[in-house]
């Protein structure tokens, strides 16, 4: 399975089961078109520079869809609890997890173009 592995700093518990680590799948295209992105780039053309805005609501929900607890659990009502309890800290790896993969989907396709125009 393709995703990530976060190791709490806190244990979690939840649903009278204890988590010491979470797991994410990679999102998949329907739910990124259900989605979209979870953080949007913002150019300042004149300084040269950028920044994201981050769209809690889609991190949020991303998150809720991605947590992995076990297989055939109906996942949602865990990633619930478990999100409702991890600490800041681990609600900032979570987060950068999930940033991950899109960053890494983007890393791909840029090195696809890459290699179909230097064969050109």
């Amino acid at each position: 399975m393709d995703g990530a592995v976060i190791k709490l700093t806190e244990p979690v518990t939840a649903y009278e089961r204890t988590f010491t680590e979470i797991t994410l799948r990679e999102p998949r295209g329907a739910l990124f078109m259900r989605l979209g992105q979870p953080r949007v780039p913002v150019t300042n053309f004149t300084a040269g520079s950028g920044y994201y805005v981050e769209r809690e609501e889609a991190v949020r929900e991303y998150l809720l869809a991605l947590i992995v607890v076990e297989q055939g659990d109906n996942m949602v009502p865990y990633a619930e609890g478990i999100l409702a309890k991890v600490s800041l800290a681990d609600a900032l790896q979570l987060r950068e997890a999930l940033f991950g993969f899109f960053d890494q989907a983007a890393q791909r396709i840029a090195a696809r173009r890459q290699e179909s125009s230097s064969s050109v």
